[in-house]
């Protein structure tokens, strides 16, 4: 192989494998994220959880700041942490009717509420 063919493809080789790293990396942290916001919002918190249990089992994660609202009956709060913040979603509600929980909802750019799907594929 001549020098400069040589060098042409390595260099696209080199390319490729940061490309493919790049996305592999971004998309195993999204499942990581999903996986820990899932095990959160749908096994830890059960539709049995009244708004003080589920408000005790949030506040005994490490940084956690949140509170209840009776008039919405939710519960609002975040994550201080920036590592538990970015595992378990920014800023969060979770909801309640007649005291039970009925799901939970992540705040995604500002002001745009993503629901935590609990029964998505793999579930």
């Amino acid at each position: 192989m001549k020098p400069k063919l040589r060098r042409v493809v390595l260099i696209g080789s080199v390319i490729i494998l940061i490309t493919v790293g790049v996305v592999s990396f971004h998309y195993f942290n999204q499942k990581l994220i999903s996986i820990h916001q899932h095990f959160l919002y749908c096994q830890l918190i059960t539709p049995e959880m009244s708004p003080n249990d589920a408000l005790r089992s949030l506040k005994s994660i490490r940084s956690s700041d949140y509170i209840y609202n009776e008039n919405l009956q939710e519960v609002w709060g975040n994550f201080s942490d920036p590592m538990t913040n970015h595992l378990f979603g920014g800023p969060s509600r979770l909801s309640f009717r007649n005291n039970q929980y009925v799901g939970t909802s992540i705040v995604v750019e500002g002001s745009t509420w993503l629901p935590v799907n609990c029964h998505g594929e793999g579930w």
